[in-house]
């Protein structure tokens, strides 16, 4: 009998791992993995960067160059009433500058005079430049750095997404942990106490124990099957809330297998330090980042606005050439030109001063909400890392504790197997034993939370898994 009691307590004091033919350990980082490759809202962000990317092709394509090709012509009564032909190319530049060249070829009776070209066409160069307003910065400028900026926005974005994603799949990993080694526990514990409810009738049979002790140990058997069931319960429903996380590469939702179990201990660091500055968290936070490539984006936008003060003068000069075959150009001469200059400014500016206004509020408002943001994301990472260093410190003490009460649960069945203690004495030692490792369990997935929940705030989980 008092090697029949030693083994069970040897089986209840074993560690929660259990070797099961065909289960498969599926890490965390495993799991992580498959979710930013395959989650639907790890492809939603990915595809949120393709398209600011696809905004930015789009913007540089604002200085493409451009082949104009034009043909008109008129035939009446068998006369030639005007053949009018023009290729142009034209070039925007990043300065700002429109550089163009072309080719004009006008025939006819009743051609405008001022379209006429000598027998051999017309050959022209020139440029169109804005001197004031749209000098140092225009719509096709700003928009090809804006949309320069949104790239980087979107895969900032990307990495926040991907954070708060991964930590959300990180906590329905630890809580399926801990309702998996919850119910390995009580399974135990049901287990062992049917054990010991077999070995107690044997001794009611043989007149070595009253029958009332059956009545004793069926009630703890009870209240074990009991938590048995809502660990099973509690089991499935995290198994379930893990699964939604799990899909393949052909976006089906697939799930764990029958046979996945959680692995045993996940590596974690030792004490965190508190030294970190505003600085540098700033710097790699992903949120924050797009705080300030926001601000980066919108102050471009305000040099545009600001820009919008000053009038529109446009200077167009265009040098006119006849093309011969001997010397590719006749009479090379700047005296031929065609000149233009266009004056426009609003007197009293006010849509210009009120889009300056608004965009200055509306940076004002960018920085407040950094600020803000800032300073939460610093206070929950100094609050995650006392955590972290306060449960593992609890947790030290918890062990203790576990392995006091398994003494003292060994020593009461010592005493029950000589007769000096009593059935409920060693009930008690058993449930105070349970209840502790439960406690231990629950304190480890807390000081995992607080761990990823570290670099959850720091902007990097997703970082932590490559």
């Amino acid at each position: 009998m008092i090697n029949t009691m030693r083994a069970i307590i040897y089986i209840l004091c074993m560690t929660f791992s259990v070797s099961i033919t065909g289960q498969e350990v599926v890490p965390l980082s495993k799991i992580v993995r498959n979710i930013l490759l395959y989650h639907p809202q790890s492809l939603e962000a990915r595809f949120r960067t393709d398209q600011a990317s696809a905004d930015f092709l789009k913007a540089k394509g604002m200085f493409d160059p451009v082949v104009d090709l034009q043909w008109n012509q008129k035939n009446y009564e068998s006369k030639n009433y005007y053949q009018i032909g023009r290729t142009e190319v034209k070039i925007p530049t990043p300065l700002g500058l429109d550089v163009k060249t072309g080719f004009e070829t006008n025939r006819g009776l009743f051609l405008n005079p001022e379209s006429n070209t000598p027998a051999g066409g017309l050959l022209y160069a020139g440029l169109s430049a804005s001197l004031l307003q749209g000098l140092v910065i225009d719509e096709r400028r700003a928009g090809r750095k804006m949309a320069e900026i949104g790239v980087n926005i979107a895969d900032e974005g990307q990495n926040a997404d991907n954070n708060n994603l991964v930590f959300q799949s990180v906590l329905h990993y630890l809580a399926w942990a801990q309702s998996y080694k919850s119910a390995i526990l009580f399974r135990q514990a049901v287990g062992n106490v049917n054990q010991r409810l077999q070995a107690i009738r044997n001794q009611v049979l043989s007149g070595d124990r009253p029958g009332i002790d059956t009545v004793e140990v069926n009630i703890q058997r009870q209240l074990l099957e009991i938590s048995l069931q809502q660990a099973e319960a509690d089991l499935v429903q995290s198994r379930m809330l893990l699964n939604t996380y799990l899909w393949n590469e052909g976006l089906k939702n697939t799930g764990l297998s029958p046979n996945d179990v959680p692995e045993e201990r996940i590596d974690t660091l030792g004490n965190l330090s508190t030294a970190i500055s505003l600085e540098s968290l700033v710097q790699n936070h992903p949120e924050l980042r797009q705080y300030n490539l926001k601000l980066d984006q919108m102050e471009v936008e305000r040099r545009l606005k600001t820009d919008k003060l000053k009038p529109n003068v446009v200077l167009t000069y265009n040098p006119l050439f006849e093309p011969v075959s001997e010397t590719l150009v006749n009479n090379l001469t700047f005296n031929n030109f065609k000149f233009g200059i266009s004056f426009y400014m609003p007197l009293y500016l006010r849509k210009e001063r009120g889009d300056i206004r608004l965009i200055a509020s509306k940076m004002n408002e960018v920085k407040m909400k950094n600020l803000d943001k800032t300073t939460t994301i610093m206070a929950k990472y100094q609050a995650y890392v006392v955590e972290y260093n306060n449960i593992r410190r609890q947790l030290q003490l918890l062990e203790e504790t576990v392995s006091l009460y398994r003494q003292m649960y060994e020593a009461e069945i010592q005493l029950f197997e000589i007769g000096e203690s009593s059935l409920f004495l060693v009930n008690t030692r058993e449930q105070n034993l349970i209840q502790s490792e439960i406690k231990r369990l629950e304190l480890e997935m807390k000081m995992y939370k607080a761990y990823f929940g570290i670099f959850y705030v720091s902007g990097v989980l997703p970082d932590f898994f490559n």
